[in-house]
This record gives C-alpha cells, structure tokens and sequence, in this order.
C-alpha cells in the first residue's frame, strides 16, 4: 500500500546544506541541488560496500534513496511522491570489509548491507557484519 510521504517531503523540501553535497560523482539522472544526506553506517570507513546514504529528486520528479560509494557507484529506489510504500523505499547490496590491522596485509570478509528510507523520513541502515576477531 503507498502513502503520502510527509516526513521524507520534508527532508527534501528544507535547503541543502554542505553536508548535503555527495563527495562522489552524482548520476545524471537526479537533479544536483535536489541532495539531502541521511546517513552512514558508523565505523565502516574501511568498508567496500559501505555507501553514503542521500535523499534526492530525479529530473522526472520521483523520490529517491540513492546509495553513492566511491568507485563502487551507485545504487537508487525510487517512486512518485505520492506513491511512497508504506515499507519505505529499500536498497540491498553486498560488499568487503577489511578487518586486518591498518599496518597488517588487507583481510577482506564479505558483508551484505541494506538502508530502508521510511515514510515518516526516518533511516533504517544495517547488514551484516564481518567478526573482528580470528577464531
């Protein structure tokens, strides 16, 4: 069932920040003023899958949770404003972290990772994590 989404408007209806400016290069399809940070998940700086979460408006006016990670791309859920689903818009992806100490050769474990964007404008950003320690 899709619902208005008041709160997650919101967040795209309030001015842009710089913090709301992506680092990494923004896809052509969304427009570039139209950015608004929600997150990312604390403690993964070393992460390959780890993304940087935005809010965003494609030039057709639909409303995006769109992942940006460095070299690792993009990745976008996207729906009409007054389409917004009631289980939020949701992103799954996988990736590596490297858990060896940082003077230590790289020891990459797999991670899978997922961000749901809630109507309310609330971010839900998760997955699993690697240990980080050897048996």
């Amino acid at each position: 069932m899709a619902t208005p989404a008041a709160g997650a408007e919101q967040i795209l209806d309030r001015p842009q920040t710089p913090l709301d400016i992506p680092l990494y290069a923004i896809p052509d399809s969304f427009e570039d003023d139209s950015y608004r940070l929600l997150g990312q998940r604390p403690g993964e700086a070393k992460a390959s899958g780890t993304a940087t979460l935005y809010a965003a408006r494609t030039l057709t006016n639909l409303t995006c949770l769109v992942a940006l990670g460095g070299t690792a791309g993009y990745l976008a859920s996207c729906t009409e404003p007054a389409r917004f689903p009631a289980s939020g818009l949701r992103l799954y992806w996988s990736g590596t972290m490297d858990i060896g100490a940082p003077d230590e050769e790289a020891i990459l474990q797999p991670m899978e990772m997922y961000a749901v964007w809630h109507a309310d404008g609330t971010l839900e950003y998760g997955g699993s994590s690697p240990a980080t320690s050897a048996p």
